[in-house]
C-alpha cells in the first residue's frame, strides 16, 4: 500500500508562524516582497490544509465503506443456508460496467497529474454547478479520457468502429448531468463548504462505473437519441 505526507496541526502551525515572521518590519534584509509572499504562503498553507482534510475524510469514508461491506458479507454467509451463495451489500457489489478498468486507470492518472482541476469551488448550488460545467468541463473529461484508439478496442455492438462515448438514460439517472449530481452528493454535500475540482471530477470518472455507459457508432447513437 502507497505511503503518504501528511502534515500534523503542529507543523501547520510552525509554517504559519514562519509566514508571520515575514511580515515584521524589523527584518534584517529589508524586503516589501518578503511581505507579500507572506500572505500568498498563509493562503497556500490555508487551502493545503483544507485539501489534505477533504481527502482524508474521503479516504476514511472509504475505508468504512469497504470494512461494512466485508462485515455484512460475512453476517449473510454466517445466517444462510449452505446451498445458498449470500448476497453481498450493494457497496461491495463488483462494478458492472466492462471499462470499469480502464476508468480506475484514468483516475490514477488524473490523481497523479491533478494541475487542471486545483480551482476550488464555494457557495454554488449542485444544479447552477451542473448546469453551468455538464456541457464543457466534464464533456471535455469524457471525450479526453477515453480516447480514439481506446475507442478502436472497442467496436460498436452492430459491427462499425465506435466514434460516440455514450452515457446511459436519463430514466435510469446515468446521463451525465445526473452521474453529476451523484458525485456531488456524494463529495459535496455541503456547499458552503470549500472543494477542490479534482474531487468532484474523480466521483465523476467513480460513478461511471456502475452504468450503462459504452461506445457506439455515429448511425446507432443517433438512434438511440431518437427514442
Amino acid at each position: 500500500m502507497r505511503k503518504y505526507t501528511i502534515f500534523t496541526e503542529q507543523e501547520f502551525d510552525e509554517f504559519n508562524k514562519f509566514a508571520d515572521k515575514l511580515q515584521r518590519k524589523d527584518l534584517y534584509f529589508e524586503n516589501d516582497e518578503f511581505v507579500r509572499m507572506s500572505s500568498t504562503l498563509k493562503m497556500m498553507l490555508e487551502n493545503l490544509k483544507e485539501y489534505q482534510n477533504q481527502r482524508l475524510k474521503i479516504n476514511k469514508s472509504s475505508r468504512e465503506s469497504k470494512k461494512t461491506a466485508k462485515t455484512g458479507t460475512i453476517q449473510m454467509r454466517q445466517h444462510s443456508p449452505a446451498h445458498q451463495i449470500p448476497i453481498a451489500p450493494k457497496d461491495a457489489e463488483q462494478p458492472k460496467n466492462i471499462h470499469a478498468k480502464e476508468i480506475d486507470r484514468i483516475i490514477q492518472n488524473i490523481t497523479h497529474n491533478p494541475s487542471r482541476y486545483k480551482t476550488n469551488v464555494i457557495n454554488t448550488s449542485h444544479e447552477d454547478y451542473v448546469n453551468g460545467h455538464s456541457h464543457g468541463l466534464f464533456t471535455n473529461i469524457i471525450q479526453k479520457s477515453f480516447t480514439k484508439s481506446y475507442l478502436k478496442q472497442h467496436p460498436c455492438a452492430c459491427g462499425k468502429p465506435s466514434v460516440e462515448r455514450c452515457h446511459g438514460s436519463i430514466v435510469d439517472g446515468e446521463d451525465r448531468p445526473s452521474l453529476i449530481r451523484k458525485a456531488l452528493a456524494r463529495v459535496w454535500p455541503d456547499t458552503s463548504k470549500q472543494i477542490m475540482t479534482l474531487d468532484i471530477v474523480l466521483a465523476f470518472l467513480e460513478e461511471h462505473k456502475n452504468t450503462k455507459f459504452t461506445f457506439k457508432c455515429h448511425d446507432c447513437h443517433q438512434k438511440e437519441n431518437e427514442k
